[in-house]
């Protein structure tokens, strides 16, 4: 594989990834909306986890380094997500086991809505 083809790899899917402005062209945000979205973020969250771990255990000083810091970022974003999912979970099953199986499906399919509806997907 030549270095050109190879660029245009990594091009697109770097813009499978962003959001550009339409007028200038700059990344303004991220995408959420493609598969590899939704496979490469949890990975690129838990890669974060191990490099903020290897560097800031042996030596705490270097959780102040930018590096440092954007790592933290990726990984308290995808913390939040993953407690956000665990108490889903655990509020399906008590109203499971409380209200019932209707009132369970009622609960996961306005939990659905809410979060498709919110990623931007809809």
């Amino acid at each position: 594989m030549n270095i050109p083809t190879m660029k245009n790899r990594i091009t697109a899917v770097f813009e499978q990834l962003v959001k550009r402005c339409p007028k200038s062209g700059r990344v303004v945000g991220v995408r959420h909306d493609t598969r590899l979205a939704r496979v490469l973020f949890p990975l690129l969250a838990l890669l974060a986890l191990g490099w903020f771990l290897l560097r800031v255990i042996p030596s705490p000083r270097r959780a102040d380094y930018p590096c440092q810091k954007v790592a933290a970022g990726v990984l308290a974003g995808f913390l939040v997500y993953l407690a956000g999912l665990a108490l889903n979970i655990v509020a399906l099953r008590v109203i499971w086991k409380r209200l019932g199986v209707v009132a369970a499906v009622i609960f996961a399919g306005v939990v659905l809505t809410v979060g498709y509806h919110t990623v931007g997907l809809g």
